[in-house]
C-alpha cells in the first residue's frame, strides 16, 4: 500500500466542478492518493496579499476510511510546512471530528450549520 501527495493545476480533471470559485483563488491545491485512488484533495486561500492567515478548504472521498492514520501524518506534516507562511489556518467544517482535533484545531462558533475553526502555530 502506498501513499503520495503530489500538488495540482487549477485546471486538472481530478478537480469538482462544485469546488470552482474556492479552486480560482488558491494559492496552491494538493490531491492524495492511496494505491493509486484519489483520497482527499485540499488547499489554501490566503485572506489578502499581505495576511499570515489562510482559508484551508477540504474534501475527501470515502477511499479516505481505508488510509486514515497515513491521511492523519501527511495532512500534519502538510499544515505544518504550511504553516511556515501562514501561521493561522481557518476553516468551516460540519462535524467537530477527532481529525480535525487531532490537527491541533480550536473550535468557535457556529453558523449555518458549519462550526468554525483556526489552527495556530505556537507563534502565531
Amino acid at each position: 500500500m502506498t501513499a503520495e501527495v503530489r500538488e495540482i493545476k487549477a485546471d486538472d480533471p481530478l478537480l469538482l466542478p462544485c469546488l470552482g470559485d474556492v479552486v480560482k483563488a488558491s494559492q496552491g491545491i494538493w490531491a492524495g492518493f492511496w494505491d493509486g485512488e484519489l483520497v482527499a484533495m485540499w488547499g489554501l486561500v490566503p485572506e489578502s496579499l499581505l495576511s499570515d492567515t489562510a482559508y484551508i478548504w477540504s474534501y475527501t472521498t470515502p477511499a479516505v476510511t481505508r488510509c486514515k492514520k497515513t491521511f492523519l501524518k501527511v495532512t500534519k506534516a502538510w499544515i505544518k510546512a504550511r504553516q511556515e507562511e501562514y501561521p493561522r489556518l481557518v476553516g468551516l467544517t460540519n462535524c467537530k471530528t477527532s481529525f480535525i482535533k487531532h490537527i491541533g484545531a480550536d473550535f468557535g462558533g457556529e453558523t449555518a450549520g458549519l462550526t468554525s475553526f483556526i489552527v495556530r502555530t505556537s507563534h502565531g
